[in-house]
């Protein structure tokens, strides 16, 4: 019965990618990101048909950027600075949000919030590392979550009722009476958007990255699943309307040895994210 019905959610997820759900706009941008023969200009020209998107994507390439050393005021400059990957991620994050949040019950915006959160946490980790570029982890941590409001949109209020029952242990109701987890969910969603590997590992694995850590070697398996993992936790612990659910890996130790961080890093972590929180706050309400 599980398996039937986690086949049957998994071919309505993907369907989204597929219809109206995803505007045509996105479709556009997913063609062009997909063509390894499009330019900037023909990336440009995607999101400028939908003008909301277009500004979203400036507005949040500013703050994903806070780091660079002069604001980005263009759609073009912005695709120059962060790249195809990118501009897909935050142009399909912020249609897959904001098509649900419009009056929708608050619980679903905060996802949003802890979305973004999330990707600007992964970022300053991968600064603070050295151990990636921040435009990977930025989008991983952003689409992490995607799972959620995905349910959201399939089953409506049941989801929200589901996850406040549970809170803690979300992933096993989510499981119990839904027949897979918003994690799994929002992993099939990114590989059916055709993320990269690195990405959809993340997603999928962002609460239980002990399960997809190091091979028999111990060699690192995907240094994007450990950073967004620890993201997740560390915008967790410091969201004022996030109901928490993320819980500490049985590897956390390890998972900090491998990304050469001590608890006392990821303190510095959390405040310079507290720091970002009103500025986080004026680009997903």
């Amino acid at each position: 019965m599980t398996d039937k019905r986690r086949e049957k959610l998994k071919a309505k997820v993907e369907d989204l990618v597929k219809i109206s759900t995803i505007p045509a706009v996105m479709q556009r941008i997913m063609g062009v990101v997909e063509d390894d023969d499009a330019t900037r200009e023909d990336l440009e020209r995607a999101v400028e048909h939908d003008q909301a998107i277009a500004t979203r994507v400036v507005e949040m390439s500013n703050a994903a950027y806070y780091g660079f050393s002069r604001k980005i005021r263009s759609l073009n400059e912005a695709i120059g600075i962060l790249g195809f990957d990118t501009i897909k991620g935050l142009a399909l994050s912020s249609a897959v949000f904001a098509d649900i949040t419009r009056g929708s019950n608050s619980q679903v915006t905060a996802y949003w919030g802890h979305s973004f959160s999330v990707g600007i946490a992964a970022g300053i980790i991968a600064r603070k590392t050295g151990l990636s570029g921040k435009d990977s982890p930025f989008l991983a941590g952003l689409i992490h979550d995607i799972g959620r409001p995905i349910l959201f949109q399939i089953y409506g209020d049941k989801y929200l009722d589901l996850t406040k029952a549970g809170r803690k242990n979300v992933l096993a109701l989510e499981k119990k009476y839904i027949g897979a987890t918003h994690a799994e969910v929002g992993a099939w969603f990114a590989d059916k958007c055709k993320f990269p590997e690195d990405m959809v590992k993340a997603v999928r694995y962002h609460h239980t990255p002990e399960a997809f850590l190091t091979d028999k070697t111990g060699k690192l398996l995907s240094i994007m699943v450990p950073m967004v993992y620890l993201a997740d936790l560390v915008a967790s612990g410091n969201a004022e309307n996030f109901e928490e659910d993320s819980v500490e890996s049985p590897a956390h130790a390890k998972i900090l040895d491998l990304l050469e961080l001590s608890e006392n890093a990821v303190g510095e972590i959390a405040e310079e994210l507290v720091e970002m929180n009103g500025e986080i706050g004026e680009y997903y309400a």
